[in-house]
């Protein structure tokens, strides 16, 4: 449930749920004419493109997960939703391209952050698919799926807070760093 909550508070961050596309003049649609509500004057919208996360991108990627890591106290957040607005303020601030805004904030959401006692399980059904969830209950709520396996990262032990892993970008890499231990 937290980490639903937590899925919203980025989506309504970011302006992802039902969004007007608009150029942070006001008027909407960005072609100057001032026909409907759009996006307040002065906001940062970005440069549009696609992301680059380990090229021209990376260097803006990094100050976004350092200031994070500085400023949202991962362990100390009150709630899974607070950590995740402080990262959506973070990201916002530091990485210029909007397209880049998702990859960051979205490893945010999918972390432990601000949720007490949850771990990432990492579970691979008998066709090979990859999941990785926080879920909470410790390492011992992380089950394999039939035919299936499962490792488990606990971040009280030292492993990663985000399914993202050490990367900050990659969906899913947690499950692949030597503290993913088998279950």
């Amino acid at each position: 449930m937290r980490v639903l909550m937590g899925l919203c508070v980025v989506l309504l961050a970011t302006g992802l749920a039902l969004a007007t596309p608009g150029n942070g003049n006001g008027n909407g649609n960005g072609n100057g004419r001032g026909n409907g509500a759009g996006g307040s004057p002065g906001r940062n919208t970005g440069p549009r493109g696609r992301c680059d996360p380990t090229g021209a991108d990376a260097p803006f990627i990094a100050a976004a997960q350092a200031d994070i890591a500085a400023n949202c106290d991962c362990a100390g957040a009150a709630d899974h939703g607070d950590f995740v607005t402080c990262a959506v303020a973070a990201t916002k601030q530091d990485v210029p391209k909007r397209s880049c805004w998702g990859k960051v904030i979205s490893c945010a959401a999918e972390s432990t952050c601000g949720i007490p006692g949850a771990v990432l399980c990492c579970t691979a059904d008998a066709g090979g698919s990859l999941e990785c969830e926080v879920i909470e209950g410790g390492c011992v709520a992380c089950v394999a799926p039939d035919g299936g396996s499962a490792c488990c990262t606990d971040p009280s032990l030292g492993g990663p807070t985000s399914c993202c892993g050490s990367s900050g970008v990659a969906k899913g890499q947690a499950c692949g760093e030597a503290t993913c231990v088998l279950q």
